[in-house]
């Protein structure tokens, strides 16, 4: 069979349309046997299950077995699936394109009250991609709208650890080779009798292509930062590196809680800053721990006007809680030196010092010294020696 004066025929339209009466003839040449023949109208239409009236109705539909395939008993039309579970459901990736040069609309639902739109707009080139809306502006009723990404192995439920869904955001590279930028993630966190618990994790890719787990949210609500297991309300780690969490002011930093210090080998720190560079800081020591409660020693640093090192104030011995105040760090253990860098004696003070006496005092140890005023003119000094007898000793004062 071949088409009439060999031409071909790209589109056959309306033949079930108002305007082909069921009568209409079409004329068809076999040009085997060299005959012309007609066909009407409506004996077509019964050849491919169409009723003989200008308004046809499809007891149901299939092309390709399941390319498209419509359940008229249920009213559903599936593409890519023969068992549509919804009026449309898509078995496959669907895509949307609007042309270039103006707005394009497309709608699941109402657009007004609750549904589902599709928007993209390039009036001003760079400013706007296209967006998408959730609506429910019902007067009645709490609900809000909600993406639902279902993931199961089989007919139970997913394995601690599978991506339960992801939002992705992508863009090209350099070559034009569409490339995954940033995007989270729900994970499962195992299945239980009435629950299934999830954490949500944020990745991002850096400049040298390498994807990685910025931020995770548990289960239980624990947020880590730079790690995927924190221990913490709010876990923050950095590896090797330095790694802080700065309170500023108008992008000046003014209190850092880090991790370390290089300049000083520190460990732990917490440091006041000025116009983001250090002034003080309270830290753990590096001070290696030896057994017997040695080591990890608390300090105070002060800092250079530059933020560098300056000094370390005071330093509390953490094996016997002695406290050393001087201008730069040592190991006097026992000796409390102010001004004095290497003291001599439990209290050794390099300069001048005062102090108020009681009025009223008395010693209470062997070896125990202790100054009484005991007027305006007498300054009494009492000493209890080994054998326990006070002795006391006056000066006279003008």
């Amino acid at each position: 069979m071949g088409l009439m004066a060999d031409q071909k025929i790209s589109q056959l339209n309306n033949i079930a349309g108002a305007n082909v009466a069921a009568d209409d003839e079409m004329v068809i040449v076999d040009t085997d046997a060299g005959e012309t023949k007609a066909i009407r109208v409506d004996n077509i239409r019964a050849a491919v299950g169409l009723a003989t009236t200008d308004s046809p109705t499809f007891a149901g539909l299939t092309v390709d077995t399941n390319t498209l395939y419509v359940d008229s008993a249920n009213n559903r039309v599936g593409i890519g699936t023969t068992s549509p579970g919804y009026p449309l459901e898509v078995n496959g990736v669907i895509k949307t394109k609007f042309e270039s040069g103006g707005a394009g609309v497309a709608t699941m639902g109402s657009a007004t009250a609750s549904g589902i739109v599709l928007t993209s707009s390039d009036s001003a080139a760079g400013q706007y991609g296209p967006q998408v809306e959730a609506k429910n502006t019902y007067s009645s009723g709490s609900g809000g709208p909600y993406w639902n990404s279902t993931k199961t192995r089989g007919s139970g439920p997913a394995s601690s650890g599978d991506a339960l869904g992801s939002f992705v955001f992508r863009s090209a590279d350099t070559g034009n080779t569409l490339r995954n930028a940033a995007f989270f993630t729900a994970l499962s966190a195992g299945a239980g009798a009435s629950h299934h618990a999830a954490s949500i994790d944020f990745q991002t890719v850096d400049t040298s292509g390498v994807n990685s787990s910025r931020m995770r949210i548990t289960s239980e609500g624990k947020v880590g930062i730079g790690t995927t297991s924190p221990n913490y309300s709010l876990h923050v780690e950095g590896g090797s590196a330095y790694t802080a969490i700065g309170l500023t002011t108008t992008g000046s930093t003014q209190f850092l809680i880090s991790s370390g210090d290089a300049s000083t080998n520190a460990v732990g720190e917490f440091r006041w800053d000025t116009g983001g560079l250090g002034r003080w800081s309270m830290r753990k020591s590096n001070a290696a721990e030896t057994g017997s409660n040695a080591g990890s020693n608390f300090q105070i640093d002060a800092r250079k006007d530059d933020g560098s090192y300056l000094s370390t104030p005071l330093v509390i011995y953490r094996s016997n809680g002695n406290v050393s105040l001087s201008n730069t760090l040592h190991t006097y253990f026992g000796k409390v030196g102010i001004n004095e860098t290497a003291p001599d004696y439990k209290l050794d003070v390099n300069g001048t010092f005062g102090f108020t006496p009681g009025s009223s005092v008395t010693p209470v140890d062997n070896g125990d010294v202790v100054f009484e005023l005991t007027n305006n003119t007498t300054l009494t000094i009492k000493a209890k020696g080994s054998d326990g007898t006070v002795r006391s000793g006056t000066i006279t004062l003008a």
